[in-house]
């Protein structure tokens, strides 16, 4: 259950560390392939995906986005969208995240380095039509990620279950009100992009 928590957190981090955190130019990132075309994963304005950024995650695939606009980027962000079905039967629903959220197995899928010690969840709450969770993971830091909280929303999309991550860039923390505009400017941008799949 909630596979979309231990595959994002624990995977991202190898495949971030693979890719090159710096500008790679387009806003949208298609999945699939110009035959069978997939969903969009659309960042929000100032974000632009980095180089080598979209790979494939088990049957899963992965995109990260980084600033791109005027001033250093205050955040990394990141995309885990499930393959078809994956979202099919699967409780989204505020509560039942947050009981496995901040139980010892949620908090050991969340973490980085699989401890459950090292997480703490801050808040689960509905919003933007998805699940945001507020957490700080003290495991060690791929390159590229800043300290401090970090912003996932869970939802899906047609069949697929997709987790957005907005995490500070750096040795940037990303203050919580910075965090929850993003996630929410980048909820809104996944499903703008998808306006006829999700």
């Amino acid at each position: 259950m909630f596979t979309w928590i231990s595959k994002g957190a624990r995977a991202a981090p190898l495949m971030l560390a693979a890719c090159v955190l710096a500008q790679g130019g387009a806003r949208v990132v298609q999945l699939g392939s110009p035959a069978a075309p997939g969903l969009a994963v659309a960042a929000p304005a100032g974000y632009c995906a980095a180089r080598d950024a979209l790979a494939r995650l088990g049957q899963s695939d992965f995109v990260a986005f980084v600033g791109c606009g005027a001033g250093p980027a205050k955040a990394v962000l990141t995309a885990t969208v499930g393959p078809p079905g994956s979202a099919q039967g699967a409780d989204l629903s505020a509560p039942t995240v947050a009981a496995f959220a901040t139980s010892d197995a949620g908090r050991a899928a969340i973490s980085r380095a699989g401890r459950a010690g090292s997480v703490t969840i801050h808040e689960v709450v509905p919003g933007e039509g998805a699940v945001l969770v507020r957490l700080t993971d003290l495991s060690n830091r791929p390159p590229g990620l800043g300290p401090g909280q970090s912003w996932r929303a869970v939802f899906a999309a047609g069949d697929r279950l997709v987790t957005l991550a907005a995490t500070g860039a750096d040795q940037t923390a990303l203050p919580e009100a910075d965090g929850r505009r993003l996630i929410g400017a980048f909820v809104r941008s996944f499903r703008a992009g998808n306006a006829t799949g999700t």
